[in-house]
């Protein structure tokens, strides 16, 4: 069956918009680049698992962004989602005008930064990028991945909320 999609754009409010999709809860992650010495990260709030086979991850980064800048075809870069207590950290990634690293513990792995106690982890390889209107999407290649059993650290209504996937009495072992 051939899908029909309007190709007419309709305006649509962007303060309607931003406040409609603000009630949508979605992981806070850091993505960085860079090594121990030269390094950078942001924080971004559209991470999305792609598929399995091949094992890919995407999120979405404003045009001219300075992170944006660094990810070429084939860079490797890391996705740290943030736990629950990390709330500074999503902060301070935020913010253009600070050493992003300065407050946040981090260490180096497979060549890039990595923030420490993350609920999880995932080191990638840039194998495609997407313009999507003001932004661009960056598609990664997934080679490491790793978790915790910590809490998830969410942002919804314009807050950030810990989230628990894990009952406490549920048996960690599967």
């Amino acid at each position: 069956m051939d899908a029909v999609f309007n190709t007419t754009p309709t305006a649509i409010d962007k303060e309607i918009l931003r406040s409609t999709f603000a009630v949508v809860p979605g992981p806070v992650s850091i993505i960085t680049v860079g090594n121990r010495t030269e390094r950078y990260g942001a924080t971004v709030g559209s991470l999305i698992s792609l598929s399995l086979e091949p094992p890919l991850v995407g999120f979405a980064m404003k045009r001219g962004s300075g992170l944006l800048m660094r990810l070429s075809l084939g860079t490797r870069f890391g996705v740290s989602v943030l736990a629950a207590g990390q709330e500074q950290a999503a902060r301070d990634f935020a913010e253009s005008e600070r050493d992003r690293f300065e407050r946040t513990p981090w260490c180096e792995e497979s060549g890039v930064p990595r923030i420490d106690d993350a609920l999880a982890w995932f080191a990638c390889d840039v194998v495609a990028r997407h313009e999507a209107g003001d932004h661009e999407i960056v598609v990664g290649l997934v080679t490491i991945a790793e978790r915790s059993l910590r809490q998830a650290l969410l942002f919804a209504e314009r807050r950030f909320h810990a989230f628990s996937s894990h009952p406490a009495n549920k048996d960690q072992s599967q």
